[in-house]
């Protein structure tokens, strides 16, 4: 189905960009007005900086805390298992505490910010300009969906707290998921539900919603198309990643 994007008038062609600090905030307070100006400067790389600092940071301080504790258990397990002999284990502990391994922690953190960021823009830039019609480049799905990923700031504190509290950060849920009895280990239809539950958990939708607002401005296609097409596709990658994790993941 082909749309025709809608003209924009004199007036928005020719409105100011928002500064930086005035587009963050409007990303909270007023998200369908938070777009002005990207079609000609380039501020993907602020809020990128941003959610990679802030996630770096939260990975530094939870690594002794919580990211340790949840690999010795996974150890500990093996050893009961007869998979890993005792001074397996130790040696693996000397090895995750050193700085090196700490470091290669982050280095991965601050890279995974950026592919997923870069896999959102493609599904962004597909739905909108391929399925949809509209008129997407991936310069600006790559400007929604940096710009929208902000709202993230507001789940990571609320998970930070939740793992360093609970010492782990393999039980913290922050959706429906926090309902389903635990279960260790679970079985792989536990899993699927665990992680598809996670997945359209209200952090998830409020990202969606904000990128639904970013990519009808953007495009000038309407904003109901926009909302079926994104929220379906983002439905679709949440069944297949909890159907593809409980495939792999190890039965009870």
């Amino acid at each position: 189905m082909s749309l025709q994007p809608e003209a924009p008038t004199a007036a928005a062609a020719l409105s100011p960009s928002l500064s930086l600090a005035g587009r963050f905030a409007a990303i909270f307070a007023r998200p369908a007005e938070a777009w002005t100006g990207l079609e000609r400067r380039h501020q993907w790389w602020f809020p990128l900086v941003i959610m990679t600092i802030f996630s770096v940071l939260m990975m530094v301080t939870l690594y002794q805390r919580a990211l340790l504790p949840d690999l010795a258990n996974q150890w500990e397990a093996q050893v009961e298992a007869g998979a890993m002999q005792p001074e397996q284990v130790d040696r693996a502990e000397a090895m995750m505490s050193g700085w090196q391994v700490r470091a290669i922690t982050c280095v991965a953190v601050a890279a995974s910010m950026a592919v997923f960021t870069l896999f959102y823009a493609l599904v962004m830039s597909f739905g909108v300009g391929f399925i949809l019609g509209g008129k997407l480049p991936f310069r600006l799905a790559f400007e929604v969906a940096t710009w929208s990923g902000l709202v993230k700031l507001v789940e990571l504190p609320i998970h930070f707290a939740l793992a360093w509290s609970q010492e782990s950060l393999k039980g913290v849920h922050l959706s429906l998921a926090a309902l389903l009895p635990v279960a260790d280990p679970p079985a792989k239809w536990h899993t699927m539900l665990t992680v598809f539950l996670d997945a359209v958990g209200p952090f998830n939708i409020w990202f969606v919603v904000v990128a639904v607002l970013g990519c009808s401005a953007l495009s000038g296609a309407p904003r109901r198309n926009v909302a079926w097409v994104l929220g379906g596709l983002a439905f679709a990658l949440a069944v297949i990643t909890a159907l593809l994790t409980g495939w792999l993941s190890p039965s009870a």
